[in-house]
């Protein structure tokens, strides 16, 4: 049950973290906020890494750990976290949240296809029942827009932020194959600190060529409220 208790709490502090995001990246770029996230986390991260299992746990990395752990990061911080941010300026947090969730039909796929993993019946209904509802929530929040529009009110960009919705899902879903390669043998404590480093790289690039910003860019007298949250969300 420690896999199926981790996830769940992996949901419930990306859920917490999803009510502060996206009103940062309405003032500030994904990219700056996801600079944030790894900034607090890093030191946090790197502290234990030592603590637990010292400089010999980071003598255990190799470079198909860091190659897959770049990739999990750029599918991540860098492209699937951004898209998200994105269409929840369309959809709100909950429509884009449920759309994007639908990442782990995705990896189910995935495995078939790349693993020869078998899925029972039960697994596939769940899978139905995930596409199902994904159709549902962008139905419902279509049927919305057009009520918007008929009581004169001005709404754009729905299409927009269901296929950010979408590619979100499918970044998150080459995410977690990436992770679960890239942490294999290294300790997540040293697998999380790579990751953090990296997303520093990538997010400050980003922000220096988008917006000639620095890597973190966001007040302090901002940042400071949301601190107690990134770290919750993005070490925890």
């Amino acid at each position: 049950m420690i896999g199926a208790l981790a996830a769940l709490g992996s949901s419930v502090t990306w859920a917490i973290g999803t009510q502060v995001y996206p009103k940062l990246a309405s003032e500030y770029s994904p990219f700056e906020v996801n600079g944030g996230r790894a900034l607090v986390a890093l030191p946090l991260f790197f502290v234990l890494s030592l603590i637990v299992g010292g400089a010999q746990g980071w003598a255990l990395v190799g470079t198909s750990h860091v190659g897959w752990l770049l990739l999990s990061m750029i599918s991540s911080y860098f492209l699937g976290d951004a898209c998200f941010m994105w269409s929840t300026r369309a959809l709100g947090i909950p429509g884009a949240l449920a759309v994007a969730s639908s990442y782990p039909v995705w990896t189910a796929f995935a495995g078939v296809l790349f693993r020869g993993e078998i899925l029972a019946s039960r697994q596939w209904l769940g899978i139905a029942l995930a596409v199902l509802g994904t159709v549902v929530v962008i139905l419902s929040g279509y049927s919305s827009r057009r009520s918007s529009q008929a009581a004169g009110e001005e709404v754009s960009g729905f299409g927009a932020g269901v296929v950010f919705g979408l590619l979100t899902s499918g970044f998150w879903a080459l995410n977690s194959w990436a992770v679960a390669e890239g942490g294999k043998g290294i300790s997540p404590w040293v697998g999380n600190s790579i990751r953090m480093i990296i997303a520093l790289v990538l997010c400050g690039s980003a922000s220096s060529l988008l917006r000639r910003r620095p890597v973190v860019s966001i007040p302090y007298s901002t940042l400071r409220p949301y601190l107690p949250i990134f770290a919750l969300e993005a070490f925890g």
